[in-house]
């Protein structure tokens, strides 16, 4: 009977054990578990969104590809080139899309307009073009039917009527340069005293001649023309000032000296050492 209930209880004791076994799990392979399900969830997820971006961008592309310039503004003060002519050089890239719109070559094309010192040209979505104009500044007239502009630049206009208030600069062909060179120097030295070039030549054989706003003119040859214009510049600043108020014309064609013509046709020759 002992051995029996001993035997009874060894196996009672056998069972618990084994039931016991069978339902417990290693916490390792719950958290194994979850880790892989967390995976899986990012993985989707990164595959939908990259899904959704690649449709999006591609969306994107398809719109700026079949997008068009439909309007264009011009920002700027314009004085001498219209907004006409500034559109009529863009028309031609109307039927481009934004992303094949050349803005390098529009550039160039805008700045081949004489009165165009340059043009900065952007984009804004998502069908207008921006054009910010800066024009050539007119600094003199050379003769009678062209500018000279700030930078020197030679502008055939087809009308000078409104820029008769400019100076009127005239020389051989291809002197342009340097006369309007020439006229800045003078005018540095002359604007001190109030004096302003209302003119300016240079002739064939190489001579100077200016003719003041208050309609003195100035004769002062070929050689060293700038020493002749301080020494000018000198005399206005002495005590002989007052010989220059009522004079017609002033010569400075001489070594040391300068020849003062006044309205009553008397001529005067000042030396100065």
């Amino acid at each position: 009977m002992r051995r029996e209930h001993d035997s009874e209880k060894l196996s009672r004791r056998s069972r618990t054990t084994t039931r016991g076994a069978s339902v417990r799990e290693p916490a390792s392979k719950k958290r194994d578990g979850s880790a892989l399900v967390w995976k899986t969830m990012l993985a989707v997820s990164a595959s939908v969104f990259m899904y959704f971006f690649a449709t999006g961008c591609y969306s994107l592309y398809q719109n700026l590809k079949n997008q068009k310039i439909e309007f264009v503004r011009i920002e700027g003060n314009l004085n001498f080139v219209s907004a006409q002519e500034v559109k009529a050089v863009v028309f031609r890239f109307m039927n481009q899309n934004l992303l094949a719109l050349d803005l390098a070559q529009i550039k160039i094309d805008l700045e081949k307009n004489a009165w165009i010192d340059s043009a900065d040209i952007r984009r804004e979505w998502p069908d207008t073009m921006i054009i910010d104009v800066v024009e050539e500044k007119p600094i003199a007239r050379w003769g009678m039917e062209e500018i000279l502009s700030r930078k020197g630049r030679l502008i055939r206009a087809e009308s000078v009527s409104g820029l008769y208030e400019l100076p009127l600069l005239t020389g051989p062909d291809k002197t342009e340069q340097e006369v309007m060179q020439q006229y800045q120097k003078f005018s540095q030295l002359l604007y001190p005293l109030g004096l302003r070039v209302n003119s300016l030549d240079l002739n064939s054989r190489g001579a100077w001649q200016i003719v003041l706003d208050n309609g003195v003119v100035i004769k002062m040859g070929k050689n060293k023309v700038m020493d002749k214009m301080r020494r000018l510049v000198a005399f206005m600043n002495s005590s002989f000032s007052d010989k220059v108020k009522n004079a017609e014309y002033i010569d400075l064609r001489y070594a040391n000296g300068i020849s003062v013509r006044s309205e009553k046709n008397t001529a005067e020759e000042v030396v100065l050492r």
